[in-house]
């Protein structure tokens, strides 16, 4: 009976293959995580949008408080006292952030930017493209204004990884949550007729759901 165990090169090779696994394994895992969690805010910042239109048709003018919307955000926090910035434990969310206005209003519509992320610092908003439709009118995301090193290429695979990056929009709201100075980098064109929003034409409706909606 051989009782003699393991060797010490044995051991060392051992732990030299677990730390290749576990270095392969391990950022795939985090990225799949940080994936989730920027899906949750792209549904955020459509059901926000949605109801910064439909306050918009009703009222004819634009909300200047989160508490205006009927839409109510799960584990969210107000920011500051204006209540038009709202965090909740991944996110935060500007009112009238994004570089553009939700099409059939005036009114500029959401940012979100990453917080407490780490490595992970990008933002999330919506370019709708005037007059036209399909992959145009989808969410974009660009790592935010002034990172590099690490936090700019984890940031920047996130964005890529959503199929929501694209290199013109670095920059495009001035980064660190503020509107800075945008010039049509999202693929805005000259006025139409009508605007296509979420791939349908909205028309002027006083019919306004004002059932509160809820985001997680």
């Amino acid at each position: 009976m051989n009782k003699q165990g393991f060797t010490l090169t044995e051991l060392l090779i051992t732990v030299v293959i677990v730390g290749i696994l576990v270095s392969i394994a391990l950022p795939m895992y985090t990225r799949t995580i940080e994936r989730s969690r920027a899906t949750e805010a792209m549904a955020a910042i459509k059901a926000m949008n949605d109801s910064i239109y439909a306050f918009f048709i009703e009222r004819e003018v634009c909300p200047t408080r989160f508490s205006q919307l009927a839409i109510t955000v799960e584990d969210a926090n107000d920011a500051d006292n204006a209540d038009n910035t709202i965090e909740t434990k991944f996110f935060r969310f500007d009112l009238a952030g994004s570089p553009v206005s939700v099409p059939g209003t005036d009114c500029n519509g959401i940012l979100a930017t990453r917080i407490h992320g780490g490595n992970y610092q990008y933002e999330i908003w919506n370019p709708y493209t005037r007059g036209t439709t399909g992959n145009s009118l989808a969410l974009q995301c660009a790592p935010v204004e002034g990172i590099n090193g690490a936090a700019l290429e984890k940031s920047r695979a996130v964005c890529e990884s959503l199929g929501l990056f694209r290199e013109e929009n670095l920059g495009a709201t001035g980064g660190s949550g503020t509107t800075g100075s945008f010039s049509g980098k999202a693929g805005i064109t000259g006025p139409v007729e009508k605007i296509v929003y979420e791939g349908t034409i909205q028309e002027k409706n006083t019919s306004v759901d004002e059932t509160k909606k809820t985001v997680k």
